[in-house]
């Protein structure tokens, strides 16, 4: 079994999984519209390259961690901090805190903080685009009710500017006609538009995408590559795998290294640190 597209002559697309030369001959397909197309999506080569490295915390000069919520983006400089480096600059100061790299002070309301959000979209800055829509797509404050469409036209904007994050949600957005209609073709996408840029959720869910459709094979390629960028859920992919005899020894001991080797070059005491004070609250 395989994903893959089939194109209708009205141009449209709809979604499969199974053997795709099943529906090349099936005559209930080729009665719905002559002259039918089929896109096999795992031929796509591309998809599978080394995704780009996460960038530096610009404190620290650490990879910044691939989960979203170990690090902080600033409205008042746009600069993406590790929880660390944020964690161990509010400990040296006191009741009176400031951005930990442009020593702007941190702002009190809601409202001054979506200010200086709006003012960072306005240059397209992707990651406080993205954090704007999170804004608008859960019911954070009275000032600011939930919005769907809106969020998803930020997410969209985010994701077109190149936020990672962002693709994974403009995807769950399409699949589940959130702010925008339902289109399973475009979700699919910005998932592997996501995954190609290194967003790990969207690599993991690929996985399970291509598990669900009984391509275990697929599955364990993409499980692989965010295991290797130490995603739990993708690495307790690849131990069941391992367990179960789908996966080698050598291929196993491989993805544990490289997640070893990513733990280790963004380690630093403050992020351990930062991470025990989130797991407490």
């Amino acid at each position: 079994c395989a994903p893959f597209f089939i194109k209708f002559d009205d141009g449209k697309y709809e979604f499969f999984w199974g053997p795709s030369n099943c529906f090349r001959a099936s005559e209930n397909v080729n009665s719905i519209a002559a002259g039918v197309e089929v896109l096999d999506l795992s031929d796509d080569d591309s998809l599978f390259n080394t995704p780009p490295p996460m960038p530096d915390c610009p404190i620290c000069f650490l990879p910044l961690p691939h989960e979203g919520n170990a690090c902080t983006n600033k409205p008042c400089c746009g600069k993406t901090i590790c929880g660390g480096c944020e964690q161990a600059h509010w400990n040296t100061m006191g009741l009176e805190k400031t951005c930990p790299f442009c020593r702007a002070p941190e702002t009190r309301t809601v409202e001054e903080t979506m200010a200086l959000m709006r003012k960072r979209v306005e240059l397209n800055d992707a990651e406080l685009t993205f954090c704007l829509g999170c804004h608008y797509d859960i019911d954070f404050d009275a000032a600011f009710p939930k919005d769907s469409k809106k969020a998803f036209e930020l997410y969209l904007r985010a994701a077109d500017l190149g936020s990672l994050r962002a693709c994974t949600n403009v995807s769950g957005a399409y699949e589940r006609g959130e702010g925008t209609e339902i289109d399973k073709d475009k979700a699919r996408f910005y998932l592997e538009k996501g995954a190609k840029l290194g967003q790990v959720k969207a690599r993991h869910k690929l996985g399970c995408l291509a598990a669900g459709g009984s391509n275990y094979e697929l599955a364990f390629r993409h499980w692989k590559i965010s295991a290797r960028a130490a995603f739990q859920p993708s690495l307790d992919k690849i131990a069941e795998g391992y367990k179960k005899g789908m996966l080698s020894k050598e291929e196993y001991t491989e993805v544990l290294r490289a997640s070893q080797k990513t733990k280790s070059e963004s380690w630093s005491k403050d992020r351990e640190t930062a991470a025990r004070i989130e797991d407490w609250y």
